[in-house]
């Protein structure tokens, strides 16, 4: 028989000895050296079986506590200069009340500062509805304007907007209306501002439209004059507006058509009469005059064709 030498019997030895048990309570784990067996304190590994643990996300208790906006319009969503619209809000928090304030500014025009409305402090959690007599106001100026609305509650949290809500909304300014209601062109340059006439140059745009089409008013005012002109205008309407410095006239109106008198004042898109071919009016047409200042009296006419350009973008009639 062979005799093992010391190192190869050493080794015997080591191989058949059983492994130590290990100690209680302690589970293996994967090492992350190379996927042997791992125990706490050695190379940090994870637990066999065990999976990761997921934490629930949580809000951050300021935001949970922010008053929150539920609801928020201004209607109408289209207003004339003088007319209060009403802004209607729902606001929902853990402070009874909130305090609240709009802001209203005119987007890419540095001309029109914007304007600030307090609310006040108004109660949390029922809708409301609050009129805006600051906005009734006939100088407002026209065009897009922004309505935002701000607030904070007794805390001092600030007033976030609720889910696909925004605190922006957006209402027009209409300071002004196509004055005819009804078919029509502008005509040629012969109808244009500045056309020669005889001893003198077209001082407004006609408008061609057929006899008995409704005139109206473009924009509040009182009329200044109700006449007959037989070797001219015919019979004619003078129109001071509000909150400008403009007159508005409208001349070769239908005979008996005119509805409005001298002195009365008349809201913007009111009937003034009709299309007509009174005085020297050649075809049945609106002779439109807009003028700087008074009519006759100090002021000077201008050219009303960009302006009626602009209106008829805001009114259902179009041109032919």
């Amino acid at each position: 028989m062979k005799r093992l030498g010391p190192t190869t019997a050493v080794a015997l030895v080591a191989a058949l000895a059983p492994a130590p048990a290990l100690a209680v309570g302690i589970r293996p784990r994967a090492s992350s050296a190379g996927g042997g067996v791992a125990y706490p304190g050695t190379n940090g590994g994870a637990s066999y079986g065990e999976p990761v643990p997921k934490k629930r996300a949580r809000k951050p208790r300021s935001l949970a506590a922010q008053p929150q906006l539920q609801t928020f319009s201004v209607s109408p969503s289209v207003i004339t200069p003088g007319q209060a619209p009403t802004v209607a809000f729902q606001v929902k928090g853990r402070a009874p009340t909130i305090r609240l304030r709009l802001v209203v500014s005119w987007p890419g025009t540095t001309a029109n500062p914007p304007r600030r409305i307090d609310l006040g402090r108004r109660s949390a959690n029922a809708p409301q509805s609050v009129v805006l007599a600051a906005l009734a106001d006939p100088t407002l100026p026209e065009g897009m304007m922004t309505v935002r609305i701000a607030g904070r509650d007794s805390a001092g949290r600030i007033l976030r907007p609720g889910a696909h809500l925004s605190r922006v909304t957006q209402v027009q300014v209409r300071g002004h209306v196509f004055p005819l209601r009804g078919a029509f062109s502008y005509g040629g340059p012969g109808n244009r501002f500045g056309a020669s006439r005889d001893g003198h140059t077209h001082q407004g745009q006609d408008l061609l439209a057929a006899d008995g089409v409704p005139v109206v008013s473009p924009r509040s005012g009182t009329i200044e004059y109700v006449e007959y002109q037989a070797g001219g205008a015919g019979w004619y309407v003078v129109l001071h507006g509000d909150g400008d410095d403009f007159d508005y006239a409208f001349m070769h109106l239908q005979e008996g058509s005119i509805r409005v008198v001298k002195g009365q004042h008349v809201d913007q898109g009111q009937a003034l009469g009709s299309v007509g071919h009174t005085g020297d009016a050649v075809g049945s047409h609106l002779h439109f005059e807009m003028w700087q200042g008074a009519w006759w009296a100090g002021g000077h006419a201008i050219d009303p064709l960009p302006y009626l350009q602009q209106w008829q973008h805001w009114s259902p009639v179009r041109a032919t």
